[in-house]
């Protein structure tokens, strides 16, 4: 009877702990793993949401400006004046991945001109979009910036001209701030994780390409792509068109001569 008691009350095994043990590591691994594939489609879905919203706040200011895009003009006795400031981009097609530096990709002003005869205030503002890239960092930042004095550095000599001469048609001495597009010196805004951009021209009446006189079209989009930094196969691609102004032709330029 007493060894019948000793041979009940005996434990598990080696094996069987072993056993056990391997069952319950491989249960657990399941489950974090599990866990983890839904806390990496969490972020993901986060980040995408918040960049659609980012992206479509950016394009939606770029569109608004692009369209007020015009030509610099002054109301006499006579007449009306009018210098061309046109607007200056990539051509068709064309897309920026990456820079190693700045790579702008669109030059544009809006003019508000005098509307009265003579003696009126106008603004002339040139604004840049500018494609960033950041010292070790494996994202552009896509920026808007506009400005109340002619003095971005670097800037195609055409487009620095052509705002020269419309300033002579009138008294163009008013601030963005007067015209509810910015503060007194200025605008910026900027689109962070930018992958690429890449520009659309539509068909119409009114542009003007360097490289085909004959060409036309009067709209213009961006397209903007997105990349997520911790996982690069997460993407979020965002475009908006804008119609342009019969005044302020298009002129595509290459990259580096923007």
């Amino acid at each position: 009877m007493l060894r019948a008691e000793i041979r009940q009350a005996r434990g598990f095994t080696l094996i069987e702990i072993m056993v056990a043990a391997s069952v319950f590591s491989l249960f657990f691994l399941g489950v974090f793993n599990l866990y983890r594939m839904g806390s990496n489609m969490f972020l993901q879905g986060s980040w995408k949401l918040q960049k659609q919203k980012d992206a479509e706040r950016f394009l939606a200011v770029l569109r608004e400006r692009l369209e007020m895009a015009s030509s610099p003009s002054v109301v006499t006795a006579g007449a009306v004046t009018e210098f061309p400031v046109r607007i200056y981009t990539l051509a068709s097609g064309s897309e920026v991945i990456g820079p190693a530096a700045d790579a702008r990709v669109l030059l544009f002003a809006i003019c508000k001109p005098n509307v009265q005869v003579t003696n009126t205030r106008g603004m002339i503002m040139p604004h840049v979009l500018t494609l960033k890239r950041s010292a070790g960092n494996a994202h552009s930042v896509l920026v808007l910036e506009g400005k109340s004095q002619i003095d971005f550095p670097g800037v195609n000599g055409d487009f620095i001209n052509e705002l020269n001469a419309g300033m002579v048609t009138g008294d163009f001495a008013a601030v963005p701030s007067d015209f509810g597009l910015g503060a007194a010196t200025g605008f910026y805004t900027a689109l962070s994780e930018v992958r690429s951009v890449r520009v659309f021209m539509g068909a119409a009446s009114g542009t003007f390409d360097a490289a085909a006189p004959d060409s036309a079209g009067q709209t213009l989009g961006i397209e903007v792509t997105m990349q997520n930094p911790r996982s690069e196969e997460t993407t979020v691609t965002q475009s908006i068109f804008a119609r342009i102004n019969d005044t302020a032709q298009i002129r595509t330029r290459n990259a580096n001569e923007l």
